[in-house]
């Protein structure tokens, strides 16, 4: 029924209570709700606030009502007769709202009201995000299989959302998510196969990795959420070839060639190649040069682990070298760059599972590959300011969990580093982002980006941080209760993209600030030791600090550098007082 009907019957709608089926449904609500003294109740679609009435009635401690009809709202304040225990809003329950948490939220008669899919999601994420933890949900909606011609009512299956029936908050509601990209790995015969790209435009340059059968086994023994090669690069948009050899194969000069030739027969290529010669024949240098020369027309770049001596390099070359091999800075040439890694001990570094695999070398390896890469093959290049907007978009507009994450590679983290919140994995983060996240941000959250960097695979963003803070938010102040305090924080963001998906956030901010504008942070400190020259405090005195920490100025001076002067902090000192 459309709003303006709602209006126009506002004031006669309590008499439905009074008709049959409104006993029934109330002892239906009754026996569903079970004993509610001393509890919270939210009632959605409220109408005149019959439910909330009720539940003061049954000992509720306050009940709060929303409709999105004014004239509904006027007829449940003037019912409720000035008793403060009830209180009415009109608002549309399919947008984003905050009228705090409950322990219970009754929502009769709404869901089947939603016009769209997003307007049933809207809903949901309302009924969620207004439940304590432990809270428990109960609606009523139409039984479509009950009706002679459920055509009635096209709101109903016709979104296909699987919606778990929720009970409890800390049960996870389960949306239709967008699909991950999924493409299969292809078997292009034995030791040798194709992995179509994993990112969502599908498609990109070719890439050949070779790796040594002794390789083969350290994913089994990959303990970090970064995938083994094959899958890596597949997420930054190539198409994979990877051929596997062992001692012997790797001696085989034509056979060789021939498992070349096949993966060049399915992909416009360039090479990744990992291992040390160690790992492969004597010669196999030379037989590796002679392949690449056989398909210098095909094969336009190389990428190199270790020491490698190819007689000929036809085409440009990047190696990456164990530090004990060559000297720190790396070394360019016309055709060939090489970088050294001082702090790794084999070439097995870059394999996640390998006993010598270290995740930020391979991190910084990665990403010099990925930029000679592209400049090789002239791409794959994405819009990475196009897809970071998309996903905090999804994030602080939309408020989707599940589109938020379709954005993310099939296993992402997020690290809040001054409180450590975030979420490793994507079940982790998901929960995470359903949980303490996304519908935990105070609604006048905004960004005012100050500053963008853009690199091959990565945005480092400068912003101003503004909210108030009326309501717990556990990822940015965990155990702090609301103080209503307006809060403007300096943050800055790493974000990490892999293809046209996010891999990672690294988000910082100075935590000090955040106390200090919340008024929790005190202007001096005990300090104590000994002072320079072992001066120490005398009886009945103690030593104090000033604590070195700004508040809501450390956000003008980013903003604009002439809003506060430099080095006033040079003028702290130590002060000796009373020991109280």
């Amino acid at each position: 029924m459309p709003v303006q009907k709602y209006d126009a019957i506002g004031g006669f709608y309590n008499d439905v209570a009074e008709i049959a089926t409104g006993k029934l449904q109330l002892a239906a609500m009754q026996s569903l709700i079970g004993d509610v003294k001393g509890l919270t109740i939210l009632e959605l679609a409220c109408g005149p606030g019959f439910y909330c009435r009720k539940a003061i009635e049954w000992g509720a401690r306050h009940a709060t009502g929303v409709d999105i009809s004014p004239a509904m709202v006027e007829a449940a304040r003037a019912c409720a007769n000035g008793d403060t225990r009830v209180e009415f809003h009109i608002a549309d329950c399919s947008q984003p709202f905050n009228f705090g948490q409950f322990d219970i939220v009754l929502a009769p008669w709404l869901l089947n009201y939603a016009r769209n899919e997003q307007e049933l999601i809207g809903m949901w994420r309302n009924i969620y995000n207004s439940l304590q933890p432990g809270g428990t949900i109960i609606g009523i909606s139409p039984n479509l299989d009950l009706l002679e011609d459920p055509s009635g009512f096209p709101q109903g299956p016709r979104f296909g959302q699987e919606v778990k029936v929720v009970g409890q908050r800390n049960q996870l509601i389960q949306m239709a998510a967008p699909p991950l990209p999924s493409a299969t790995q292809v078997s292009l015969g034995q030791n040798i196969v194709l992995q179509p790209p994993l990112s969502r435009c599908g498609r990109g340059p070719g890439l050949i990795i070779i790796r040594p059968y002794s390789y083969a086994g350290c994913q089994a023994k990959n303990t970090s959420l970064d995938p083994e090669p094959v899958q890596k690069w597949a997420e930054e948009s190539y198409a994979v070839v990877q051929i596997t050899l062992d001692h012997e194969a790797s001696a085989d000069e034509s056979g060789v060639l021939a498992l070349v030739k096949r993966g060049v027969e399915a992909l416009e290529s360039s090479e990744e190649f990992y291992g040390s010669p160690a790992d492969y024949a004597p010669g196999f240098g030379k037989v590796l040069g002679n392949v690449i020369t056989a398909w210098d027309k095909t094969l336009v770049a190389a990428v190199l682990f270790s020491s490698w001596d190819l007689v000929e390099e036809p085409i440009p070359t990047l190696s990456h070298i164990p530090g004990s091999l060559q000297p720190a800075s790396p070394t360019k040439q016309d055709t060939h760059t090489v970088y050294s890694y001082v702090d790794v001990s084999s070439a097995g570094f870059i394999v996640p599972g390998h006993a010598d695999f270290k995740i930020t070398s391979a991190g910084v390896a990665h990403t010099r590959s990925l930029t000679f890469l592209k400049k090789q093959l002239d791409g794959p290049y994405f819009d990475l300011e196009k897809i970071w907007d998309e996903h905090t978009w999804y994030e602080f507009g939309d408020r989707s969990v599940e589109k938020t994450m379709a954005t993310m590679v099939r296993e992402p983290y997020v690290n809040h580093i001054p409180t450590m919140t975030g979420g490793i994995g994507r079940a982790r983060l998901s929960k995470f982002y359903l949980e303490n996240f996304i519908f935990n941000n105070p609604t006048d959250t905004a960004l005012e980006l100050i500053s963008r960097t853009v690199g091959t695979d990565r945005i480092v963003d400068e912003f101003i941080f503004s909210l108030t803070h009326n309501k717990e938010i556990d990822w940015l102040l965990p155990g702090i209760p609301p103080t209503g305090k307006a809060l403007r924080i300096p943050f800055t963001s790493v974000v990490n993209i892999r293809g046209d998906r996010l891999y990672h956030e690294h988000i910082a901010w100075d935590q000090a600030t955040v106390l200090v504008q919340l008024g929790l942070m005190p202007e001096y400190l005990p300090y104590p030791y000994a002072l320079p020259g072992g001066q120490l405090p005398g009886p009945g005195k103690r030593f104090e600090y000033r604590v070195p920490a700004a508040g809501v100025e450390t956000a003008m001076k980013l903003q604009d550098e002439h809003a506060v002067p430099s080095n006033g902090m040079f003028e702290f000192k130590v002060r000796e007082v009373d020991d109280k």
